[in-house]
């Protein structure tokens, strides 16, 4: 697990792994809607993890109904304001992440979404908003940072769950690369 934490992964793993679409990625860069941990050099760019674990957290927020801009504004808050903990000695994806508390709590106030990462376990039924979503930190990263992984590894099917991983990537690529008939 420790060369994982130091893997310089590709825009195509990442964006596998956050579970996005190359067009979404693409149209969210360019529009300078998210705000990633690497930058571009040379018109290239080597993404590494936090920009996986920033990326699932924006798309499942943006399926909430959270903005982009707001979402990766979230996102960053939680992911490199809060400190994500690193365990270079984990032997699964589910412990290679640690967050300051288990979930992600987000609920609409008038003007905008307002946050808060907790644990639910610890925490009082009436400590929460009224209507709220939850998102599983420790599941997201976990899921993010093994798509993202295997996809860097497709060359290496050695596994069904990999192979599976492999032919999911490539319909994904796909059906990006398919115009959509309202395009023309």
């Amino acid at each position: 697990m420790n060369d994982t934490l130091k893997k310089k992964l590709r825009f195509s793993d990442i964006v596998y792994g956050a579970g996005a679409t190359p067009k979404a990625v693409r149209n969210w860069m360019q529009r300078k809607q998210i705000r990633l941990t690497t930058f571009e050099t040379d018109g290239w760019r080597e993404f590494n993890l936090l920009d996986v674990l920033l990326l699932a957290l924006i798309r499942r927020m943006v399926d909430h109904g959270v903005s982009v801009e707001e979402a990766s504004d979230i996102a960053n808050v939680v992911v490199v304001g809060h400190g994500v903990a690193f365990n270079d000695q984990a032997t699964a994806y589910r412990n290679l992440v640690r967050f300051s508390g288990q979930n992600l709590i987000l609920w609409r106030s008038i003007a905008d979404w307002k946050f808060q990462v907790l644990d639910l376990a610890k925490t009082e039924a009436n400590d929460l908003p009224p209507c709220f979503v939850c998102l599983s930190l420790e599941e997201i990263s976990a899921s993010a940072i093994e798509r993202a992984v295997i996809g860097s590894e497709g060359e290496r099917l050695d596994d069904e769950r990999q192979i599976a991983a492999a032919l999911e990537k490539l319909i994904i690529t796909i059906k990006d690369a398919t115009p959509d008939r309202n395009d023309s």
